[in-house]
């Protein structure tokens, strides 16, 4: 059984759009977009700084994804012929370790995003012995799917600016379920409705980062 096979016609959809969009990131912003990961911008920050979600109709994570598919390249799956990624696999490799090696860091501190949630059996090895039975693109692929459905993605800043705006609005201050509320408006707003974040997320990082303090300081 692929791993298609376990995604909704939604799921597929976006990623089919992510695929599809990574082609015409290189074609128009190719040289940009080298340029902002040799100097470690990270996925949102080059969204903002490229104004990509004004120029493309896409969820912001449709385009996070394309983005990984500009430099990533593509290997031929879902009726999609393949294509190259914008840096060699080595360099992009390197990048991608650096940068999560910051990000783990800083969230193994503060006990949140992804180290905050896994147990430490998890955080030894994913299912090692079934991942190394898949290809390298099945193998990211299925990590990624792991996490998302555990909730285990690393908070963007993005996200993090979206809860404390919406902590500030005074509608949202003293509803009922109000973390149900935020979750459901984060994966709408960042997921394309995936179910990546739920309430004990939102709850914990709201706790974790302080961000009820940040809004009545």
């Amino acid at each position: 059984m692929g791993l298609t096979s376990k995604l909704t016609e939604s799921q597929l959809k976006a990623i089919k759009a992510s695929v599809v969009l990574g082609r015409r990131l290189q074609a128009e912003y190719g040289k940009e977009l080298v340029e902002d990961i040799r100097k470690g911008r990270t996925y949102p920050q080059i969204i903002r700084r490229r104004k990509l979600n004004e120029a493309f109709s896409y969820g912001v994570g449709v385009i996070k994804q394309g983005l990984a598919r500009a430099y990533y390249g593509h290997e031929g799956s879902l009726g999609i012929e393949a294509y190259e990624g914008l840096l060699p696999e080595d360099e992009m490799r390197e990048i991608t370790f650096q940068k999560k090696k910051r990000n783990g860091k800083r969230a193994y501190k503060k006990k949140a995003g992804m180290y905050g949630a896994l147990t430490q059996e998890e955080r030894n090895g994913i299912g090692t012995a079934a991942l190394l039975s898949l290809t390298k693109e099945q193998r990211r692929e299925s990590v990624k799917l792991g996490l998302e459905s555990r909730g285990c993605v690393p908070w963007e800043e993005d996200e993090l600016e979206d809860i404390r705006k919406w902590l500030r609005d005074p509608k949202y201050k003293d509803i009922a379920n109000r973390n149900v509320v935020l979750a459901r408006m984060l994966n709408a707003r960042h997921y394309d409705g995936r179910e990546v974040r739920d309430r004990i997320a939102v709850y914990m990082v709201i706790k974790n980062k302080g961000l009820n303090k940040q809004i009545n300081a």
